[in-house]
């Protein structure tokens, strides 16, 4: 029974975490938007299409990876999406414009996308 609670406990963690990181990436980079736009020159607007980028691509995943939820472990699912977010984001600081800046983003979404889906049905799941 332990072993139970231990397990419960360490996916409870990764969801907790995985969570936090995952919002920490989306709020911490309106903090570098001011450089970001100085420094390629860009508009409001387009940053306005970066923010749509990673909240389309985000959102409208969400749904497939809830159905994907069933048939792939949820940790795994929430893991893989953590890992694919991180190595997105990363790669936006060799973006050289406003296009791979756009594509960037727009993969990072994807990667936050099992997120909220799995996170909360592995929750619902795991206690009661």
């Amino acid at each position: 029974m332990a072993d139970g609670k231990e397990k419960s406990s360490t996916g409870f963690m990764l969801v907790i975490i995985s969570h936090a990181l995952n919002h920490t990436y989306d709020a911490l980079l309106p903090i570098l938007y001011p450089a970001i736009i100085s420094e390629f020159n860009l508009s409001y607007g387009s940053v306005g299409m970066l923010v749509m980028g990673y909240r389309l691509s985000s959102g409208a995943l969400q749904i497939i990876m809830g159905f994907l939820g069933r048939f792939v472990k949820k940790k795994i699912l929430l893991g893989l999406g953590m890992i694919w977010q991180g190595i997105a984001n990363s790669l936006i600081t060799l973006c050289p414009g406003f296009g791979s800046i756009f594509i960037g983003r727009t993969l990072a979404g994807i990667g936050a996308s099992p997120q909220h889906p799995t996170g909360s049905a592995y929750i619902a799941e795991t206690f009661p």
